[in-house]
C-alpha cells in the first residue's frame, strides 16, 4: 500500500493548527541573516525584526533543498 505524505515549506505559513489537523508535515526553509544560516522556525521572529532595525537589511530566504527533502521523506 502506498503511503501519502502532505507537505509544504515553512513559507506557506501555514498555521499550526491547521497543519496538525490535517496531518501536514512542514520542512523549514533557510533564514539567512549576515551570512549565517538559520531554519525557519529555530530563531524568535523577534530576532529577525530587531535585525532589520539595527541593520536596515532585510534578511534572505533559500528553499528547502533536495538532500533536506530527501532525509525528511526517508524518515
Amino acid at each position: 500500500m502506498r503511503r501519502i505524505i502532505l507537505s509544504t515549506e515553512s513559507g506557506a505559513d501555514l498555521p499550526e493548527d491547521l497543519a496538525e489537523k490535517h496531518a501536514v508535515q512542514v520542512v523549514p526553509m533557510h533564514v539567512i541573516m549576515d551570512g549565517k544560516d538559520y531554519l525557519d522556525g529555530s530563531l524568535p521572529v523577534q530576532d529577525i525584526y530587531d535585525y532589520y532595525d539595527c541593520t536596515k537589511k532585510i534578511p534572505s530566504t533559500t528553499a528547502t533543498n533536495a538532500h533536506e527533502y530527501h532525509d525528511f521523506l526517508r524518515r
